[in-house]
């Protein structure tokens, strides 16, 4: 079920990546599509006034009904634990729009936006710290041929230029370094909370889970059988009291069990 889900979410999210409405869009007139992908990325009700700007520049007006039917079948999914997981992970989406929503809709939402700016986060310190690498290293390279020149060069006005590029080179490679330590603090940081982040997010992932497995079994149980048509029945406690009669001769009623002995078999 969730991977069902999940694949139209993400499908409503490409569309919902786009920066508006675009002129053959808005001449179909799916009004109710286009509510129902904003209401799956929980946009709040005054987000049609911005897809009536978007086809008010080709001159085509919008059915702020059918957009807010549509959306109100959208928020349905969004208000869903995986539904805001989904919106999460997008970037998208307002979670107090989800009023009344299960304990487990906010929390997959939280806990998912945490891991998806912690992700960031890393992401962003890792290239950081991969950069002043890069950065130092180029540098070293740069002392060396400096170096190398400086040795080898016998002009005296010409050392004095290269001593003094040499320094300034010293001087950032000095200055990197100490941006050097300062990322590889960061990344180390990030990489921490990162760690912590995944670990409350795939436990969320397990309760949604252990959700969507309670309501499939819930939604698929077995109803119980219809109520009898007609007269109520005998109580069970209370059962009705056979006819009177003579006992002998009288056949026994029919009990709905199969006869013992065969009909076609003759007496002794």
């Amino acid at each position: 079920m969730r991977s069902i889900l999940s694949a139209s979410i993400a499908f409503l999210g490409l569309a919902a990546c786009q920066t508006g409405l675009t002129e053959p869009e808005c001449a179909a007139g799916a009004w109710q599509t286009y509510g129902f992908q904003d209401g799956v990325d929980g946009r709040p009700q005054d987000y049609v006034t911005r897809r009536v700007d978007q086809c008010a520049r080709f001159e085509i007006g919008l059915d702020p009904a059918l957009y807010e039917t549509g959306r109100q079948e959208g928020l349905a999914i969004f208000c869903t634990p995986e539904g805001a997981r989904q919106a999460a992970l997008r970037r998208v989406g307002d979670i107090d729009l989800c009023v009344g929503a299960p304990a487990l809709t906010f929390d997959a939402y939280a806990i998912t936006r945490n891991y998806v700016r912690a992700e960031s986060a890393f992401t962003q310190a890792e290239n950081d710290f991969a950069r002043s690498v890069r950065r130092l290293d180029e540098l070293e390279r740069d002392r060396y041929k400096l170096a190398r020149r400086l040795r080898k060069e016998k002009d005296e006005e010409a050392r004095e230029k290269l001593e003094k590029e040499l320094a300034r080179t010293w001087s950032r490679i000095r200055e990197t370094r100490i941006d050097l330590d300062r990322e590889a603090q960061e990344e180390r940081r990030a990489r921490r909370r990162l760690r912590e982040a995944s670990y409350n997010y795939e436990r969320v992932l397990d309760d949604i889970l252990a959700y969507e497995r309670d309501a499939v079994e819930t939604g698929y149980r077995q109803p119980p059988p219809p109520a009898p048509v007609g007269p109520d029945p005998v109580p069970p406690s209370a059962p009705a009291a056979p006819a009177a009669g003579p006992v002998t001769g009288t056949p026994a009623p029919d009990m709905g069990f199969p006869d013992l002995i065969d009909s076609e078999t003759p007496a002794p």
